[in-house]
């Protein structure tokens, strides 16, 4: 609860100086109840590493979905348009420098990212990452960090996991073994698009089995 009025606080401190459509996501995401929202937007970052002060974004993905459904025709893929050497993170996601260049402009991406997100609850799998990078281009594009608050599958595993019990084994939280407990199909992973609906798939699979699904506060 804490975290909440924190997170309000620094909205209203901020609100005179950010972009309209900053303000407007602000407006609409002020629920304590992920039924609050009129779903999720499930966001996924691919990046050249995992530093936010010296690595670059390369691509955002999303989807929306409901508490019932996925809706796989909202599904976005965003290449940033950067100089950036991607170097070895090549290896992981696949991304080259010359595709890059033919990227879209940050600005214009992330205006989008909130666009679809009005009214809609962020979702992530391993949301610290995620939002560390987009907190740091917000803030570049619009006047602040973006401080949303954001459901993480990530977190409602551990949570379910300690809960009953279980060693937090090294790689047990990752994506892909989070889906193989609801005995979700393997896709091949760290394309941002891809990603986003893999986690969505989970966030489902976490709501009809009645994971508790609470928003918290960045």
């Amino acid at each position: 609860m804490l975290n909440r009025w924190r997170n309000l606080w620094r909205r209203r401190r901020a609100n005179r100086k950010v972009n309209d459509c900053l303000q407007d996501f602000w407006l609409e995401g002020q629920g304590a109840q992920s039924s609050d929202y009129q779903g999720f937007i499930v966001i996924d970052c691919e990046m050249t590493g995992l530093d936010p002060a010296k690595d670059e974004l390369l691509s955002i993905g999303w989807v929306r979905m409901t508490h019932d459904d996925i809706l796989l025709n909202s599904a976005r893929h965003c290449l940033v348009k950067s100089n950036a050497n991607v170097g070895q993170s090549a290896t992981i996601h696949m991304i080259r420098d010359c595709e890059l260049q033919q990227g879209r402009c940050i600005n214009d991406i992330l205006f989008e990212l909130l666009t679809e997100a009005r009214g809609s609850l962020p979702a992530f799998h391993n949301a610290d990452l995620d939002l560390a990078f987009l907190n740091r281009s917000m803030q570049r594009a619009f006047g602040a960090p973006w401080w949303p608050s954001y459901v993480d599958t990530l977190l409602n595993e551990k949570r379910l996991l300690m809960r009953r019990g279980e060693v937090l084994k090294n790689g047990s939280l990752t994506l892909t073994q989070c889906r193989r407990r609801y005995n979700l199909p393997a896709y091949q992973g760290h394309n941002a698009m891809v990603d986003a609906i893999a986690t969505a798939e989970l966030l489902l699979a976490e709501i009809k089995k009645g994971v508790m699904i609470s928003p918290l506060w960045s």
